[in-house]
């Protein structure tokens, strides 16, 4: 080997000049740097410092890609210069705003080290989330160092499974921008290196990204680990995150992400079962399956998440994790500001959040179309089904909305008019066709007899069975659960507006506004009689204004912005305040005054109590809290109130709705899905833009191959995969909460509070309502004093509540992880067998080959070589090929029939000085150079085959398995 190629082998092991071969890592650890510092300067703390941490790997990476790629098209080329402008411009925003980063980093430590030594949500979602990322670190580690090009003592560099078949064209892309046509950087002209002289249809900011990170000098084998690695640990991390705020539940966004990691179906099971163990991790347990006794290879309508999604294709490592920010950004800017929990988010930081949003959505189309395309159809349902929200406060669509269209525009326009001029009358893109039809004919017969055969819903269900196993179903069960309960909870709302009394048309059009905006909040609503009585003896409906907040009313926690640490002194005076002979609640003096207030007759409460019929033992409450904090309600039953305001016709109208609710609603309570996330309206949105995505996937197919859309379905699963696991884990959290429910300190807590214990826990920000807390002497006596009945009704519950659990327990703990199982065991075996896959890419033949070519033939020279995916003209050298391996052509939709006729006819025939057609077939096409590979000599079943034509070929390089050849007659050299 040279030299050169002797120090790249070195680095591919980790050895060799460091100072030299790590600058690109450097410069890559630099763009996450200055991502993370921006994410601080900007988001935080509606994002976690935690969750900025991970969002800055693919912002980092998409950004510092971008901003390389402008300047290199700006110089024309990967050069000095361009890198060194892309350098500057980060380095001018980290030294110009490193003051105020520094300065909020300070104040974030502090108030994590604070919040840890309370016991804060922050802090406890910190930890959860770093022991997640270090335990998907350490268990997925050999898979990355095994696949990432590692290189053998002699030379050979190796890879495995889907990597061997994929990154081929990802290093023949990133290698045409260093050495072969694509050297000439334009933004709107990329030449296609797999099928030359045509446009490139191939997202290809990944690969430019490898290509300048290698032009600084590291290797491909780092850029790819480096990446690869990182990008996977962000992407557990934000799906968790993403989870645990939109479910409510940590243990379901765990076992979600596990469940994300090893989707599959029934093709592991079927294989199992006939062929054992040892022949199972020879097969591909994802598309792999047995149909009617027949083994049929492929099968199955689905792609394995890591072997054939994110470990091998580019675009999707590095997508992935950005859709995975930009939803948990998304989730902040909807919910936020509307959150009944905290002061609503201003206008203006609203739409800072949206549009950056839409900036790193509209940035996706070179990375991944896939991800542009579901993220535009899941932002765009979120959109229509927030119209309550924008309806009643238009400011949101001309300041915030719109902004934000606007934007994603403009950045994603000169994306779609190249992909648009490149697949111009090309119907295999972007065609509207049901993808799973004709999965129900390899149904078993028991089965066709269930669902029927050949239509639409039999092809449905028989090919989602198969792919995802129990995904969908449980998916579509916890739908079912959520949309009536927030829908109860809309009803209940807008009931709680009706009852209000407004002596004017601006008040009537306030408390209307005021109520369509407690509608959207994320906190369960239980408006029970107190409130009532309260809100109709002063005209304010469901709503306190901030002064009388401010001032301690009723039902009402002191709360500081951006701070979850409340005053105790202040919740004690406030419950002082309110406190009445009866028990129950009256405005206090300042409260009236604060409420009369002309300039603000309207507001949020702060904090209302969810019932449940049980409450949550002592240990257990960190399984069933949020990231975001929780708080305890307090509030007494329905029947055990006076109402004070049963003569008006219209309180009473209110109050039987409410009781009909309650009781509609107690039925979805009494399952009691885990905290608040059931019961969300921003959460519902979530699940039904996510469903749109899912369908979306179903019926349009956007590239030639129909299984490309898988890539597109795990977009929906990114935020779908969570509430799976809220499926699977509630009976055994539920059962384990009803259980213990009145150990002796929750039934402490329950006497204090009433009849229930009363727990919420509040999606948002780091912002969420403190709990209610009570002093210990006389002032915070029980709320209401429970008779002797009551307290026989408790004991009652106490039984019934661990009867239940126990039941739950019972029945829930074997079938969640049957369940479990049954969704995850055929993408583990699938982890399994990549792991234990490895193939040669390439070896120091190849090596010899591709270097010869970088620097001895033209980098516009049309190479034709044989119809193999591994062919050194473009792996090693970037050279364009005259017709690449013939899945790629198709897949990415050229009509390649008379290239693939021509090629094959020339290399079957070279050698042959009796063919007097060869010739002109090349010279038709523009090829210059012929590269032949001796197939036949090393695999021992013949004599070399001499590829030399005639006078018009010339072989100028031969090895002991490659020949290149000259076609000569040329007048000029190729353009």
């Amino acid at each position: 080997l040279s030299p050169r190629l002797q120090r790249e082998a070195e680095a591919l092991r980790g050895r060799g000049a460091w100072a030299t071969e790590m600058l690109g890592i450097v410069w890559y650890s630099f763009t996450l740097f200055a991502a993370f510092q921006f994410l601080v300067n900007n988001v935080y703390p509606r994002l976690t410092l935690v969750e900025s941490m991970l969002a800055a790997v693919p912002l980092g990476t998409i950004g510092g890609a971008w901003i390389a790629l402008m300047c290199a098209c700006a110089f024309s080329e990967i050069n000095d210069r361009s890198m060194g402008l892309a350098t500057a411009i980060m380095a001018a925003y980290v030294v110009l705003t490193l003051q105020t980063f520094v300065s909020r980093l300070s104040v974030a430590l502090n108030g994590l080290s604070a919040a840890k030594a309370g016991g804060h949500s922050e802090a406890t979602g910190a930890v959860w989330t770093g022991l997640l990322v270090a335990v998907a670190g350490v268990l997925s580690y050999p898979l990355w160092d095994s696949h990432m090009l590692t290189t053998k003592e002699d030379g050979s560099v190796w890879t495995g499974g889907s990597c061997w078949a994929d990154f081929p064209i990802h290093l023949h892309i990133s290698n045409s921008m260093l050495h072969g046509r694509n050297k000439v950087m334009s933004f709107s002209s990329m030449h296609s290196p797999i099928f030359a002289d045509r446009p490139m249809t191939y997202p290809y900011l990944p690969d430019f990204h490898a290509a300048a990170l290698v032009w600084m000098g590291s290797s491909f084998r780092q850029v790819y680990f480096a990446t690869g690695f990182l990008s996977f640990l962000a992407l557990i991390g934000l799906v968790f995150s993403l989870g645990s705020r939109t479910t409510g539940s940590r243990v379901a966004s765990l076992v979600g992400v596990v469940v994300l990691v090893f989707m599959g179906g029934v093709g592991g099971f079927n294989i199992y079962n006939k062929e054992g163990w040892d022949q199972l991790l020879t097969r591909d347990a994802i598309q792999d399956d047995y149909v009617n006794g027949e083994f049929r290879g492929g099968s199955i309508f689905w792609f394995a998440f890591l072997p054939h999604i994110f470990l091998p294709q580019r675009g999707a490592t590095i997508a992935y994790p950005a859709v995975a920010s930009v939803i948990l950004i998304f989730w902040q800017a909807i919910r936020s500001s509307r959150s009944a929990t905290q002061q609503a988010m201003p206008v203006a930081e609203r739409r800072f959040l949206l549009v950056l949003c839409a900036v790193v959505s509209a940035l996706l189309p070179l990375v991944q179309a896939h991800s542009f395309a579901g993220l535009a159809v899941f932002i765009a349902v979120v959109f229509v089904l927030d119209a309550h929200s924008w309806i009643s406060d238009p400011r949101l669509i001309a300041q915030a909305w719109a902004p934000a269209g606007v934007v994603a525009g403009v950045i994603f326009l000169p994306q779609w008019l190249i992909f648009s001029r490149m697949v111009e009358g090309k119907s295999s893109f972007l065609a509207f066709t049901a993808v799973f039809r004709g999965q129900s004919d390899s149904a078993p017969q028991m089965v066709k007899d269930i669902i029927g055969s050949g239509t639409l819903f039999a092809d449905f269900v028989w090919c989602w069975v198969r792919a995802i196993g129990p995904f969908l179903p449980l998916f579509f069960l916890v739908l079912a659960f959520m949309a009536p309960a927030v829908i109860l909870r809309v009803v209940r709302a807008f009931a709680a507006a009706l009852s209000s009394k407004a002596d004017t048309d601006e008040g009537t059009k306030n408390l209307r506004d005021a109520s369509m905006r407690l509608m959207s909040s994320t906190f369960p609503l239980d408006i029970n009689d107190d409130v009532l009585a309260f809100a109709a003896q002063h005209g304010i409906g469901a709503f306190g204004s901030s002064k009388a907040r401010s001032a301690g009313p009723a039902l009402v926690a002191p709360h500081k912005k951006d701070d979850d640490a409340a005053d105790p002194d202040a919740t004690a005076s406030a419950a002082k305040a309110v406190r009445g002979k009866s028990g129950g609640w009256e405005l206090s003096s300042d409260a009236q005054e604060a409420a009369s207030n002309p300039d603000e007759p309207f507001g949020f409460l702060q904090s209302q109590p969810l019932p449940r019929s049980y409450g949550v033992p002592p240990g257990f409450e960190g399984l069933l809290r949020t990231t975001e904090g929780s708080s305890e309600g307090l509030a007494s039953e329905i029947e055990d109130i006076d109402v004070v305001a049963a003569a008006d016709p219209l309180v009473a109208m209110w109050q039987r709705l409410v009781k009909v609710t309650t009781a509609a609603q107690s039925l979805l309570a009494g399952i009691d899905v885990v905290d608040n996330g059931i019961r969300s309206l921003s959460a519902l949105k979530f699940v039904l833009a996510a469903l749109a995505v899912f369908l979306t996937g179903c019926f349009v197919k956007f590239q030639p191959w129909d299984r490309d859309n898988t890539k597109i379905f795990y977009i929906f699963a990114l935020v779908a995969a969570p509430f799976v696991g809220l499926a699977i884990t509630f009976p055994v959290t539920h059962g384990i909460s009803s259980l213990f429910a009145f150990a002796p300190a929750a039934r402490g807590r329950a006497q204090a509070a009433g009849p229930h214990t009363h727990v919420i826990a509040h999606g948002g920000a780091p912002d969420s309502a403190p709990a209610v807390a009570a002093e210990e002497d006389d002032a915070a006596a029980p709320i209401s004093r429970m008779d002797t009945g009551a307290a026989e009704k408790v004991q009652t519950r106490d039984f019934q509540s661990r009867a239940v659990g126990l039941l739950l327990l019972l029945i829930g703990l074997p079938a969640g992880v049957a369940l479990f199982v049954f969704g995850g065991f055929s993408g583990a075996v699938s982890v399994i067998r990549e792991q234990r896959m490895s193939h040669e890419l390439y070896g120091p033949l190849e090596i010899e080959v591709g270097e010869f070519i970088r620097k001895n033939v033209p980098p516009k020279s049309v190479m034709l070589h044989d119809n193999n995916h591994r062919s050194p003209v473009g792996m090693l050298a970037g050279y364009p090929s005259l017709a690449g391996y013939d899945g790629w052509l198709w897949s990415h939709g050229y009509d390649y029939g008379e290239r693939h006729n021509d090629r094959n006819y020339i290399m079957d025939r070279m050698g042959d000085p009796n063919e007097a057609t060869i010739y002109p077939k090349m010279r038709r096409w523009g090829v210059r150079y012929v590269v032949g590979e001796n197939k036949a000599m090393e695999e021992g079943k013949g004599p070399e085959k001499n590829l030399l034509h005639d006078s018009k070929t010339k072989r100028i390089f031969s090895n002991s398995r490659f020949q290149v050849l000259e076609v000569l007659g040329y007048d000029s050299p190729p353009s």
